[in-house]
């Protein structure tokens, strides 16, 4: 669990943000795979970034409901990345972990 947690926060992760930079992408074109097109156009950014993945992901919206305290993270850090990172330690541990261990599969 922790080794996800170090590598979302350090950007050694499988987001199309990192795997583009890697390989040359325009960051308009770096857009999330695993979300439904209608779901993507109806984001200001559908970039595949760690905030996508925290909030706006439709791949990990299961884990947002299902993993304790998610959804209460989520609403009091109002769409920031830090201050969500910032909040409960075992919530937030719990939640990248499943969304990098699911990334992954």
């Amino acid at each position: 669990m922790m080794k996800h947690l170090a590598r979302f926060r350090l950007g050694a992760h499988a987001l199309r943000v990192e795997v583009g930079r890697r390989q040359g992408e325009l960051w308009e074109s770096r857009t999330c795979q695993r979300c439904p097109p209608v779901h993507l156009q109806s984001l200001p950014c559908q970039v595949d970034d760690e905030h996508h993945c925290i909030f706006d992901c439709a791949a990990f919206e299961h884990l947002r409901v299902s993993i304790p305290g998610v959804q209460h993270l989520i609403a009091s850090s109002a769409g920031c990345v830090r201050s969500f990172m910032s909040g409960d330690a075992v919530v937030v541990r719990n939640y990248i972990a499943a969304c990098m261990e699911s990334l992954e599969a």
